[in-house]
């Protein structure tokens, strides 16, 4: 028989299981970590936090829709300047709200960015 090989084409040396009187109920070491129900513990011995996993994934869905919506804004107060100004009329307040919509958007980049990098 040829060797089993893992990642890479490399031989990863895992014994098979014998099929021979002496070894048949011997299993191979991934068949001796599988368990019958799924539990939080992986083979490993990892274990998985999932409610703080929830957590981090409701902060960041937030986050992202807050920041989709503050963009939008900007953009939308930029486009009425631009009526605005087809039309003749004053828009310091749209120009103003869209400016403030940015300044949202930046400063929350840069301190994910600090979080990230801190």
């Amino acid at each position: 028989r040829r060797p089993r090989r893992g990642l890479h084409g490399r031989a990863c040396g895992l014994p098979r299981a014998r099929h021979g009187p002496a070894g048949r109920d011997r299993l191979t070491p991934s068949a001796a970590h599988r368990s019958p129900r799924r539990s939080q513990e992986s083979s490993y011995g990892m274990k998985i936090d999932w409610a703080a996993l929830g957590s981090v994934f409701g902060v960041s869905l937030v986050v992202t829709v807050g920041l989709v919506v503050l963009f939008t804004l900007g953009i939308a107060g930029l486009s009425r300047r631009e009526a605005a100004s087809t039309r003749g009329e004053s828009a310091v307040a749209a120009t103003a709200g869209a400016y403030a919509c940015f300044a949202l958007c930046a400063a929350a980049v840069a301190y994910g960015i600090s979080l990230i990098l801190g």
